[in-house]
Parts: structure tokens; sequence; C-alpha cells
């Protein structure tokens, strides 16, 4: 498999900027659709493949989670789809620490007996 596109798509850690940017999708893709009242009859295959495309988008955003494939299986449910359910998946993502400075390491661990 080309090896960039396993860099692009792979399972790394989720900085700030990248689930800012995952959650305004999720916002509009579940806004759109609660304000439309979703879609039924035959304009539910268009709403599956609106699905089909927010978690590609989110696979490129956030990485290959489990998350996102759950997400995606339950907005394909009847009903279910009516929660918020992209939301739901960025909020519960977290956010990648960012580089600790050297002082930061936290209190040291001394054997029993060591001197303090």
């Amino acid at each position: 498999m080309n090896q960039q596109f396993i860099l692009l798509v792979g399972n790394h850690g989720l900085s700030r900027r990248r689930k800012a940017a995952a959650l305004v999708l999720a916002w509009v893709v579940d806004g759109l659709r609660l304000l439309g009242g979703g879609y039924a009859g035959f304009l539910a295959p268009l709403d599956d493949l609106a699905d089909l495309f927010v978690a590609v988008a989110m696979v490129f955003l956030v990485g290959v989670r489990w998350q996102v494939m759950a997400a995606f299986a339950l907005e394909l449910v009847p009903g279910v789809a009516a929660f918020p359910t992209w939301t739901a998946l960025v909020v519960t993502l977290p956010v990648m620490a960012g580089p600790r400075s050297p002082g930061a390491a936290g209190p040291a661990i001394r054997p029993e007996g060591g001197e303090p």
C-alpha cells in the first residue's frame, strides 16, 4: 500500500486543530440533518451516501478509529440517525497532549529506603 496514504489516514495523534475541524464538520452535518428533519422515502439513499462521505472525511481528519466506523454504522440505522452521532464521536475523542517540558516530568520515584 502507498506509504503516503498510510501516513495520511493512519491512527495519528489527534491535534486540537484536527479535532476542531472535525467538530465543525460534525456540527454542520448533524445540524443540517436536525434542521431538515432527516431524509425519508426515496431520499434515504442520498442520506446514506452523505454519511459515507462524512465517514471518509472523518478518517482523514481523526485517523482510522473504531469510533468512526461505529458512528457510521449507527447513521445507517433508521431513526437512530436523528441523534447527532458525528458530534458525539468527535467530542469523545481524546486530544494528543502537547510536548512536555523537561521539568514537568512529575515526581521522581525512589526505591524504598532511598534518600529523599
